[in-house]
């Protein structure tokens, strides 16, 4: 199992040959184990979620993808408040995702 950071080119190489009408995007794997099996519990959540996120938004900025799927997976087996989840808000101003004019939709 590979996580997005360790499979890029893979991940890449077969979007490109590939077409698929809906393309989900999602994070499931740190390229050690899986964010919803237990090991993810012995790890600091203020340490993993960060980490999540930044892979994440880099698979958003990187990946021609429609959805973005079930985008709390990273951090589900956490008792994580709001006022937590603020800690991680952007620095910087968001991009509206329809600004991106890289994926066309044609439903």
């Amino acid at each position: 199992m590979c996580s997005y950071g360790s499979c890029k080119k893979n991940i890449f190489a077969f979007l490109e040959v590939t077409d698929y009408d809906l393309k989900l995007l999602f994070i499931h794997h740190t390229g050690k184990f899986n964010y919803l099996e237990d090991p993810v519990l012995q790890c600091d959540k203020m340490k993993v979620i960060p980490i999540y996120f930044k892979e994440l938004e880099e698979a958003i900025e990187n990946i021609p993808a429609h959805i973005l799927a079930h985008f709390d997976y990273g951090f589900r087996k956490f008792d994580v408040t709001v006022e937590e989840l603020k800690d991680f808000e952007p620095q910087r101003p968001a991009r509206p995702l329809s600004q991106n004019d890289r994926v066309q939709l044609d439903f």
